[in-house]
């Protein structure tokens, strides 16, 4: 997580991800230019995700745009499935760098990576997230929360709502495209998925434009999923997903800031 203060003041698009990916962009190549533009060109996926910038305080919102007071603190965060990219986000970005989104100049105060203080933050190795979601026994719901708007591309148009079998079935994905270090059937993890029943929910659709051409029907909220009809290692692959969801995001333009998730179980 990046803590950014506003050094002017001015507004800023409530939806700004396609800055903040761009900027990611730029941060990698100003780093290491020859994987920036391995990232950029020859990736089909790309290894890290991006949240939208937003106040860490209170901040007036009018007409689709933050209105940052000069020393407004804002968020970011960053995340990271290659090792060489994780060392740039982490060690080689240092506090005072200066970030413009759009045309209003920010400051890089903290880069904030202390799960106890600062939920969502944190490091985990490629054997501890598979042990974390094999080693659970009993596993009775998932619960997803799905903080920045989120949506699917399903039969040639947005799908905002949280269908088991395309959450988890965007996951599998993803777990493969990162080379993660066990086997996984996608098509087994969808069918296991579209028995799973959602027994609570609270959320609401969103219309996300980034701009006049690019506007996208999403949702957010928090979803609880019973696992009740499925075999224990069928729930043990369902759980590892999960938790991965954490740094991979769910579905369409997680480098742009969408698909954001946090989890639980019981």
């Amino acid at each position: 997580m990046y803590r950014l203060r506003a050094k002017e003041q001015g507004g800023l698009p409530v939806y700004n991800g396609r800055f903040m990916h761009a900027i990611a962009f730029k941060l990698l190549q100003r780093a290491d230019a020859r994987l920036a533009e391995q990232i950029h060109d020859e990736m089909q996926w790309k290894p890290f995700t991006v949240s939208m910038l937003t106040p860490a305080g209170r901040c007036r919102k009018q007409n689709g745009r933050w209105q940052l007071p000069a020393g407004a603190e804002t968020l970011w965060r960053l995340t990271a499935l290659h090792d060489e990219v994780l060392d740039i986000f982490l060690n080689r970005i240092e506090p005072g760098t200066e970030i413009y989104v759009g045309r209003l100049p920010f400051e890089l105060t903290a880069v904030l990576a202390d799960p106890a203080r600062y939920p969502g933050t944190g490091l985990c190795r490629e054997e501890e997230l598979l042990a974390t979601g094999l080693s659970v026994e009993k596993i009775d719901e998932i619960t997803l929360e799905f903080c920045s708007p989120t949506t699917f591309h399903s039969f040639g148009d947005d799908m905002p709502w949280p269908q088991p079998d395309l959450v988890f079935g965007s996951l599998a994905e993803k777990f493969l495209q990162a080379g993660m270090p066990a086997r996984l059937d996608m098509q087994l993890v969808k069918q296991y998925a579209a028995n799973l029943l959602p027994i609570a929910w609270s959320g609401h659709t969103e219309v996300v434009a980034f701009d006049h051409t690019r506007i996208y029907r999403s949702f957010t909220g928090r979803f609880t999923y019973a696992l009740s009809a499925l075999p224990p290692e069928a729930r043990q692959m369902l759980l590892l997903l999960a938790h991965f969801a954490e740094f991979s995001g769910v579905g369409r333009m997680t480098g742009q800031g969408m698909g954001q998730v946090r989890m639980s179980y019981r």
